[in-house]
């Protein structure tokens, strides 16, 4: 049978609950990037206490780090490896040779991350998804005990990483990078990327979001983030296997033993991972750096467990359902949602927009991201009550299965 026989998921085949846990997953990111975008991170410390909010916003960014940095990407590669465990089921009930058509679909995200990552902002995340998902499919017919195994490995594999960093000590490269332009051996690299973004230029803008993206995927890099997103597609792919909260009434033992140990462990590990990382003790290499490191690997994946585990039990609740189910709009169209995130951020902080760029701490941002929230999961309903499918992600399904899909719905959800 060839790809052709093959469709998207239909209305009455979607999991509920990985929708919402899609729709909190992007919110979430959205908060973190904020800050990032809106060029908070960028200003030195007298700048940043000279804002009018500077009172409250080492609070909520230290909350930032403490409660929502990196664990909302986790759940996303989370549902990554859960949403290809799906697609795998689905395929082998149709006999369909799944390896090729799950590569075109990659090859599909590839492309919408590069356009995204070049044209609007360089902190994308789906060139990252779209190579990392390539090493998933010689996973998708190994052992649970081999995913199991394989996942731990990659969430530790940052600790041995830093380990070999510390008995060779390695330094910071962007410490050494300031310090020549200090020096007046190179061109100010950080004043003109952030001219750039403040200029009403397009040229300008766009020239600072490629030095941006040399930055980011050093970044990458630096901060091992391969191995941390991979490991968690590869929980995902042995929980997607063995539908693990994905039905009412099942396993709530089990979600509540993962609630409460990803929330008692999860919470005190990123304080700790937190307060190390404000002293900024990651690099050069220390013996700081190395607790720091280690807090990260075990509570980031477990705090993010823990968030899942308990979403999914509030919404296997009748009131908690009724709470949650917007979310689950959002969720639906989580991948042109997240594109719009980019595009109002630009819109918002850059020169060739508003120019807010730096005005704003993370009170005023993260207020920002809960009313971009707000507004987004109504359209996201308007949308899908005409349409089966997100704009974006019925392009992407016209690449992945290589016909015309209908995007009108027959009949109104």
């Amino acid at each position: 049978m060839t790809s052709h026989a093959v469709a998207p998921l239909g209305q009455g085949e979607r999991v509920e609950v990985l929708d919402v846990l899609r729709g909190a997953a992007i919110f979430g990111i959205l908060i973190a990037n904020m800050l990032v975008v809106g060029g908070y991170y960028f200003l030195s410390p007298d700048a940043q206490a000279a804002l009018p909010t500077a009172a409250s916003d080492g609070v909520v960014v230290h909350l930032i780090h403490v409660l929502l940095e990196g664990k909302f990407y986790s759940i996303f590669s989370l549902l990554f490896g859960i949403g290809f465990a799906a697609q795998l089921g689905r395929a082998a009930g149709k006999g369909i040779a799944f390896p090729a058509l799950f590569r075109r679909r990659l090859t599909g995200l590839f492309l919408i991350g590069l356009v995204h990552a070049v044209f609007i902002w360089s902190g994308d995340i789906l060139l990252l998804y779209a190579l990392l998902g390539f090493l998933l499919v010689p996973f998708h017919r190994a052992s649970d005990r081999t995913l199991l195994i394989s996942a731990v490995a990659c969430l530790a594999l940052p600790v041995v990483i830093y380990l070999l960093l510390l008995a060779i000590g390695a330094g910071d490269p962007f410490a050494a990078m300031e310090a020549a332009t200090a020096e007046g051996d190179g061109p100010d690299f950080f004043a003109t990327m952030l001219a750039g973004f403040r200029s009403t230029n397009w040229l300008d803008a766009w020239k600072s979001n490629l030095m941006m993206l040399a930055g980011r995927w050093v970044d990458l890099f630096i901060t091992m983030r391969f191995p941390k997103v991979f490991g968690m597609f590869l929980l995902g792919l042995y929980l997607g296997r063995s539908g693990v909260g994905l039905q009412s009434g099942r396993d709530r033992g089990l979600l509540r033993r993962i609630a409460v140990a990803g929330i008692v462990i999860g919470v005190p590990a990123n304080l700790l991972m937190a307060y190390l990382q404000e002293m900024g003790v990651y690099l050069p290499a220390s013996g700081l750096g190395l607790l720091q490191v280690v807090a990260a690997s075990i509570g980031v994946p477990l705090l993010a467990l823990g968030y899942a585990a308990s979403l999914v039990l509030v919404f296997h609740s009748a009131a908690g359902r009724r709470f949650l189910a917007p979310l689950g709009w959002a969720g639906r169209m989580a991948l042109t949602n997240y594109l719009m995130h980019s595009v109002i951020m630009v819109a918002i902080f850059y020169g060739i927009g508003l120019g807010w760029y730096g005005r704003f701490g993370p009170t005023v941002t993260t207020a920002l991201a809960l009313l971009i929230c707000l507004v987004q999961v109504p359209l996201s309903r308007a949308w899908l009550q005409r349409f089966q499918f997100g704009p974006v992600e019925w392009l992407w399904r016209q690449f992945t299965y290589r016909r015309r899909m209908p995007s009108r719905r027959v009949a109104p959800a």
